[in-house]
């Protein structure tokens, strides 16, 4: 879209030519009395010119700008407006149950899924219908007002009318108690001559676009909405050749327009935010693909959720356009997302909404809500009934100091107003409510347990939901408000040891993992990475060669537990996991699809991948791992090609990447396992028992001269008691990241130690 920045650019013979066509000459053949007079001369059609053109350069100054929430100046409207898509059913108005709800929700992203059908806001437009255009707090509904503005007046519409922009707000606060009157004098302001006759022509006529902006803005109280709303509805009744759009908050939508389209702004899709994003960026075209790449990240998964609504969209270009980057610490974004819904929104643009729960401080308004979202969550519950969230309401005002008794609350009087002025609460089904954004019901959560610590609500959370990975972003929330985290991450560690302290393989295997790090006599700095790596070698030691359970989740886990730790090694162990699932793979694979080649032509990438592997190993931790990590892979390797038929070129890739091994162990100064790797050789045949004595003999030499242990293969039990153990490690220092306490190093060079009897 091309910023309206200079009108006389833009518009320029051919709109003007437009403008006289479609408006004065008609209006000089039809009008009548002293204006068709008046106008039939000459001179009178020659005013008309330049009428119009002040007009239309008026109407640009006005609706083609836009003040951006945080921005000091308006911006042109081209440069940010993004394509508008209408519901053609109001979501308020679905009929479901909560069951069923719920039963359609595999993912938090359901949530926000609108099932609806999204149609062209300007293609509805086009078509010539009055529209009722509902939407969310920030969800574009002016700025969509403006834009049909704007091209109406350029000539950009299939139905040439004259827009004319009402704010309903401004028309509630005004000295007029007719609309028409109204009209006349907003036309006056816009330089519009003799504006009651030209009103009255073009309404009369068909040849208007009106665009009826915020009903929702005006106060209910003293009947102002409902009786302004009647003196619409005759207005719309009186003039319905012309086009009338009307737009309104969806919560504060109980009013019917007969005539009217009702139709709800839709929520940014995917392609919608990156295609804003780009116009927010403009030519920041690097500063765009970050903003992009940020937030695809995994851990911003909340983050793209507030995305959907324009408003909060801006907010988070704005943020990103400083620091490059999202904070660390998520609850400040969302803190300042609710604080634009919550306050900021209304009052940068003057609007004062009704006062029903106006005494409530914004505290309360936060403690309010999170009394709700804290105890849903508990019970793994996101939808609301309306009788549910008007009793929860009334009980806590009532218990507000001077707060009348919950009889006396107007709860759901409470709860319209909520979703009307904030949209923190939605109405995601008849009588059925959510809190708009998952995130935001996570952050409420949050907050009550960080405000409620002394009352042990923290030791709660870890002792129930440690290993939940629903719970995640409330842990990471929580500790992240915390004025002082040494107790929580004090508890959690304790949580984080008992979850294997029971079982004794597990310790043993802890136990081996912190001798040998012991061994290779690493600083307290790199102790924990030692640890690490060695544990994910006993683990997968093990476990055997009956690997019938899926690993992908836990190596995600081993990766994502090394890049929080902030290890040097980070970008090598990525070799690790890719080797070990394609191993996990393979062992799967070989014992049906044994004679694919193409398939099994990746145990040799594998082999040149553990030597990789084992030479990073020694240059980013320590001589040792690296050999043992180089040794245990062939062996694994080995064990594949022991297995089942193969073709020949696997194994002769194999013999010609072992000498390299053997390479590494000189280089590795080790002269007494370079002679015992000299004595051994892979198999010159094809015979499978000659690769499996060749395989054993390998770990047999992990076992007597690098101190591997060997034992039972670990149950599907024990893997997941694993899994968990490593995730609640990696949320540990995930908590630590944000957490303020006293002796963070410490914390780290504690990590995976086996538990203290």
């Amino acid at each position: 879209m091309t910023p309206f920045t200079r009108p006389e650019d833009e518009f320029a013979a051919a709109g003007l030519t437009w403008l006289l066509e479609t408006f004065v000459t008609p209006f000089v053949e039809a009008a009548k009395g002293e204006v068709k007079k008046r106008l039939d001369e000459h001179q009178e059609q020659k005013r008309w010119e330049p009428a119009l053109t002040r007009y239309k350069e008026s109407l640009l100054r006005h609706y083609g700008t836009l003040r951006v929430l945080g921005k000091t100046e308006d911006v042109p409207l081209g440069d940010v407006f993004t394509d508008v898509y209408l519901l053609d059913q109001l979501t308020a108005q679905r009929r479901f149950d909560i069951r069923e709800l719920v039963g359609n929700q595999s993912s938090r992203d359901d949530l926000h899924r609108q099932s609806s059908t999204r149609q062209n806001g300007l293609g509805l437009v086009n078509q010539g219908k009055n529209l009722y255009i509902l939407g969310k707090p920030g969800a574009g509904k002016t700025t969509f007002l403006k834009w049909i503005t704007v091209r109406s007046i350029g000539g950009k519409l299939t139905n040439p009318r004259l827009p004319i922009f009402v704010s309903l707000h401004e028309w509630s606060n005004s000295r007029h108690t007719e609309l028409l009157p109204f009209i006349v004098e907003k036309l006056a302001v816009h330089h519009f001559p003799e504006a009651a006759a030209w009103l009255e022509f073009l309404l009369t006529e068909g040849r208007a676009l009106l665009l009826f902006d915020g009903l929702d803005e005006v106060r209910q109280e003293n009947e102002q909405r409902a009786r302004l709303s009647l003196l619409l509805k005759d207005f719309t009744t009186k003039y319905d050749r012309s086009q009338h759009l009307i737009t309104c908050r969806v919560a504060a939508s109980e009013y019917v327009f007969p005539g009217f389209q009702d139709v709800e702004v839709a929520d940014f899709t995917a392609k919608q935010v990156r295609a804003y994003a780009q116009k927010w960026f403009g030519k920041q075209e690097t500063k765009y693909a970050a903003f992009v790449a940020e937030l695809e990240k995994t851990d911003h998964q909340g983050l793209r959720e507030l995305c959907n609504v324009p408003l909060l969209l801006s907010m988070l270009c704005l943020y990103f356009d400083d620091a490059m980057t999202f904070p660390g610490r998520r609850a400040e974004l969302y803190e300042d997302a609710l604080d634009a819904l919550l306050r900021k929104w209304d009052s940068s643009r003057q609007i004062q909404r009704d006062s029903i729960y106006q005494s409530l401080s914004h505290k309360r308004k936060q403690q309010m809500l999170a009394h709700i979202a804290t105890p849903a969550f508990e019970k793994g519950e996101y939808y609301f009934t309306t009788r549910r969230l008007t009793d929860d309401l009334s009980a806590y005002l009532s218990r507000l100091p001077g707060a009348p008794t919950d009889a006396d609350i107007d709860g759901e009087a409470v709860l319209r107003a909520i979703e009307a002025q904030h949209g923190v609460l939605v109405e995601r089904a008849r009588n059925i409510h959510s809190f708009s954004h998952l995130s935001f019901q996570e952050y409420f959560a949050a907050r009550y347990i960080a405000e409620n610590e002394a009352r042990g609500a923290t030791g709660r959370l870890i002792r129930d939901h440690l290993t939940d990975r629903r719970w995640r972003e409330i842990f990471l929330l929580t500790v992240s408000m915390l004025d002082n985290a040494d107790d929580f991450m004090k508890h959690m560690r304790t949580a984080v040891d008992h979850l294997i302290a029971g079982d004794a393989e597990i310790v043993a295997m802890l136990q081996w993992a912190d001798k040998k790090a012991t061994l290779s006599q690493q600083s307290d700095e790199r102790s924990s990475a030692v640890r690490l790596m060695y544990f994910a070698l006993a683990r997968d030691f093990n476990r055997g060669l009956a690997r019938d359970f899926d690993l992908t989740r836990d190596l995600d886990l081993d990766l994502a537990l090394a890049r929080d730790l902030g290890f040097a090694f980070v970008r090598d162990f990525d070799f690790d996991l890719a080797l070990a699932r394609a191993l996990d793979r393979d062992f799967a694979l070989a014992r049906t699809i044994a004679r694919d080649l193409a398939l099994t032509r990746t145990v040799t990438r594998d082999f040149a991948l553990a030597r990789t592997v084992a030479l990073a190993r020694t240059i980013t931790l320590d001589l040792e791992v690296g050999i043992d990590y180089g040794l245990y892979y062939s062996c694994a390797i080995a064990t594949i090609l022991a297995e089942v038929e193969w073709h020949h070129q696997p194994r002769d890739d194999y013999r010609q990447q072992w000498p390299a091994l053997l390479d590494f162990c000189v280089q590795a100064h080790n002269q007494p396992l370079s002679i015992v790797l000299a004595e051994l050789t892979p198999p010159a045949s094809a015979d499978n028992a000659a690769w499996q004595t060749f395989a054993d003999a390998l770990w047999t030499l992990l076992e007597r001269e690098r101190g591997f242990r060997s034992s039972p293969p670990l149950s599907k039990e024990q893997a997941n008691r694993i899994n968990n153990y490593l995730y609640a490690n990696e949320l540990l220092v995930r908590c630590l990241d944000l957490a303020y306490v006293s002796d963070r190093q410490g914390i780290l060079n504690n990590l995976l130690l086996p538990p203290r009897a």
